[in-house]
């Protein structure tokens, strides 16, 4: 008969507390162990506190959201209190969390841990929240290192996938991995850590401090590039131009000669601009007009997609942009579903043949990019395209409608009809009704010059910026080789992490 678990001599405890050598993730060096976080922690929850004990003052009650935000070291509004009274009873029941334990979330955001500080008292919400109490020598800051890494990270999602809410249980945590080096080690990782993430954490304010200065010098220049200062000097340097109002004119006949010869159809009665539309002056040679007066603005219908596009994918053929192929003011050219060309020949309206604007309705509404029209495609689910009408002449440019949408005017505009709803969402009428600020035709090229040469040199800080993917895969690598021995710490003089684990048993 098999011994109980009580009766087991410490060696033989030992033995069952190494993963056996089948099990192991990845290998380790001679000197530590593969073991589990049963053997050399204590894992519990707390006892319910009633919504009734909740108070606004006292001592803090922190759940999911708190641990997450103390963990990111973010500032937040502690809401929840239990008295002083109600926690030392509660003290004289349960484990209180001490210096040393991470609190690591269970519910929803999972796996995210803080280190509890010499000087901290709270409480904590049952399953919500658990405390993982070290045994032994064992480094605590060693351990909250180690949750971070992409092993760690790993393990706690395997296990709670499949479930509605994720869930870290306290049976679920005892028997995750992890590998323990020697006590002397896990110092040195430690030190080693924590000097290449101070570094690491300096780049990244850097970066913050260069994405606010780009972010905010970027909306500066678009404000006075539909305004009308930006163009002030050359609007008094050049004064032969077509005006708004020809332009407009000449918009307008294109517009009446393709709805007669039933290219598209005439579209829904749009409200006329009110004193409401009017926030700012602009010069007296520009007008403010509706979208719908200068351009053919569409979707793919739902019935099309059920009838047409649904039932006749295939692998190769006419792409379908979706919403996610408008990113960033920017065009990603990754498909995920085209169609044969007959079928989108059927569908002349949703084409896609020539230069024009896409923009998500469902989703993140306000994004918005240009399409040059180098190669057909085809309107997929939820996004509209702004056709600007210039098959006759060349009228207005769609850059500088680029330009205007991405500025505070344009998205304010974009997002004025938006439906508060799980997904945002606004219709293709509510496009329609955007309401555009239009110069002459030169000085709408005079803004596009101004405006591209001043993003192409925001573009090479952008390449500064598109550094924090690679710190965050940097800092995962990192991470990675901390706890596979490969960052140049270890020494094999250190007493084995064997005799570290046999110690945290004994505590038992």
């Amino acid at each position: 008969m098999p011994k109980k678990k009580g009766e087991l001599s410490i060696e033989e405890r030992l033995e069952q507390s190494i993963v056996a050598k089948e099990e192991e993730p990845y290998k380790l060096p001679n000197n530590w162990v593969w073991t589990t976080w049963e053997e050399i922690s204590d894992i519990f929850s707390s006892k319910r506190v009633l919504q009734k004990d909740w108070q606004k003052e006292g001592i803090p009650f922190y759940r999911t959201r708190e641990i997450v935000a103390l963990a990111k070291d973010e500032l937040f509004s502690n809401e929840l209190f239990i008295s002083q009274e109600h926690y030392d009873s509660l003290a004289k029941e349960t484990r209180m969390p001490k210096a040393g334990d991470l609190m690591v979330t269970g519910i929803g955001t999972i796996g995210i841990c803080y280190l509890v500080k010499e000087n901290d008292c709270f409480y904590y919400k049952d399953a919500s929240v658990l405390c993982v109490s070290k045994k032994g020598d064992i480094n605590s800051e060693y351990l909250k290192y180690l949750m971070k890494t992409p092993f760690m990270v790993s393990q706690i999602k395997k296990n709670s996938a499949g479930t509605t809410v994720d869930s870290l249980t306290i049976n679920k945590y005892k028997t995750y991995k992890l590998p323990l080096p020697p006590l002397e080690e896990q110092k040195r990782i430690v030190k080693k850590l924590d000097s290449l993430f101070e570094k690491i954490q300096k780049i990244k304010e850097i970066i913050e401090e260069v994405k606010e200065k780009t972010t905010s010098r970027r909306e500066a220049i678009l404000s006075k590039a539909f305004s009308g200062e930006l163009t002030e000097k050359w609007r008094g340097e050049n004064k032969n131009f077509i005006p708004v109002d020809e332009i407009l004119l000449r918009v307008e006949n294109e517009k009446q000669e393709l709805i007669k010869n039933k290219i598209i159809k005439k579209s829904s009665k749009i409200e006329p601009i009110t004193e409401n539309d009017i926030l700012f002056d602009i010069p007296q040679s520009w007008k403010r007009i509706k979208l719908n007066d200068i351009a053919f603005v569409t979707k793919l219908a739902g019935f099309e997609y059920t009838k047409n596009i649904f039932p006749n994918l295939v692998e190769k053929g006419i792409p379908l942009f979706k919403g996610k192929n408008v990113q960033d003011g920017k065009i990603v050219y990754e498909f995920e579903s085209y169609i044969p060309e007959s079928i989108s020949d059927e569908l002349p309206r949703s084409q896609i043949t020539k230069k024009c604007l896409l923009t998500p309705y469902v989703g993140t509404i306000g994004n918005i990019a240009l399409f040059e029209g180098n190669f057909k495609a085809h309107l997929g689910s939820n996004v509209g395209k702004i056709e600007v009408f210039n098959n006759f002449n060349e009228n207005i440019l769609e850059k500088y409608l680029l330009y205007y949408f991405r500025s505070c005017y344009g998205l304010a505009q974009l997002k004025k009809h938006r439906k508060a709803t799980a997904q945002e969402s606004i219709s293709i009428e509510a496009i329609r009704d955007c309401v555009i600020i239009l110069p002459p035709l030169e000085e709408q090229k005079e803004i596009v010059r101004v405006l591209d040469k001043i993003f192409e040199e925001e573009n090479r800080i952008s390449e500064l910026i598109s550094l924090e993917n690679k710190i965050e895969i940097l800092e995962k690598t990192i991470l990675d080789r901390a706890f596979r021995g490969e960052l140049g710490t270890g020494n094999s003089d250190d007493e084995p992490a064997i005799e570290l684990l046999k110690k945290c048993l004994e505590e038992r």
